[in-house]
């Protein structure tokens, strides 16, 4: 039996909202007024348009609950990406799923608070390079990046980052995710 996921989250299912198109929401958009810097507001329209684009339903069996706008870097969503572009869409609020994007992160919250960083579209799954495969506490895959050299007790593979004892934590359960998987706490 696969743990419980977004606990701590309100809403559990999809509501099948339905997508505006840009032609349905550009009469109502901002028109930019700016003099003498036509492409200026080429590329406003340029950005607006690929915004629309990249509104997406979820799929059936990934247990996302909103629509979302897509970073589109690859079939993944990323919590750093979404975070970001939910500042853009609040321009846009009534037409594009802005700040409801983060929705899918807060419903694939581990019971213990995690949220990973990347999120595969299809499945709603953790991307498993960011899974603890080893059930090991604070394990890195990526052991000489992001600063973790100063909190690693490098050891043959699987690399553990063990508590250091002058914290006074006492490991009693191991993450389900590594520290790769955790991004800065912009949420």
């Amino acid at each position: 039996m696969k743990p419980e996921r977004g606990v701590y989250y309100h809403k559990k299912q999809y509501d099948d909202a339905q997508l505006v198109t840009f032609e349905e929401a550009e009469p109502n958009l901002p028109h930019p007024i700016i003099e003498g810097k036509p492409a200026w507001i080429s590329s406003y329209w340029f950005a607006l348009k690929l915004l629309f684009a990249h509104c997406k339903k979820p799929q059936k069996l990934s247990g996302f609950v909103s629509n979302f706008v897509d970073a589109a870097f690859n079939t993944n969503i990323f919590l750093w990406d979404t975070c970001f572009m939910t500042v853009f869409c609040n321009l846009l609020d009534q037409y594009v799923p802005g700040i409801c994007s983060l929705d899918n992160f807060y419903a694939k919250q581990h019971a213990d608070g995690e949220i990973c960083r990347e999120i595969v579209q299809q499945s709603g799954e953790d991307f498993s390079c960011w899974v603890n495969q080893y059930d090991a506490p604070l394990y890195s895959y990526f052991h000489n990046h992001y600063g973790y050299r100063s909190l690693l007790k490098l050891q043959k593979p699987p690399y553990e980052a063990l508590y250091k004892p002058d914290l006074g934590r006492d490991v009693k359960k191991h993450p389900i995710l590594t520290l790769d998987a955790l991004n800065h706490p912009l949420l």
